[in-house]
C-alpha cells in the first residue's frame, strides 16, 4: 500500500496497520536489528502515553487547584531537617 498522505489526514487506524506492516516487514532483517525496532517502537508508545498521561494531569490539576486534603511531597533536595516539633509526640 502506498499511501501518500501525510500521517495527520490518516486515521488511526490506518497508523496501526501501517506500524504492524512496517514491523512485519523488517522481520527479514537481523534478529538484533528487528528486536531494535521492537523495543524502539514500544519506548516510542510509552513515551507518547507517559506524555499524554503528564499533560492530562496538568489540565486535572489546573482545573481543580490545591485542596487541603491533597498530599504535598517535597522533593528530595528541598528538604529540611525537622524540628522536634514536627514529630508526633509518643
Amino acid at each position: 500500500m502506498n499511501d501518500h498522505t501525510t500521517p495527520d489526514t490518516r486515521s488511526s487506524d490506518l497508523l496501526v496497520g501501517d506500524l504492524f506492516r512496517r514491523l512485519y516487514l523488517m522481520r527479514d532483517l537481523s534478529e538484533v536489528t528487528f528486536r531494535a525496532a521492537i523495543e524502539g517502537a514500544l519506548v516510542a508508545l510509552g513515551r507518547a502515553a507517559l506524555e499524554e498521561a503528564e499533560a492530562r494531569g496538568r489540565r486535572v490539576a489546573e482545573r481543580t487547584g490545591a485542596r487541603p486534603t491533597d498530599v504535598r511531597v517535597t522533593p528530595w533536595g528541598q528538604r529540611r531537617p525537622t524540628e522536634g516539633a514536627d514529630l508526633p509526640e509518643g
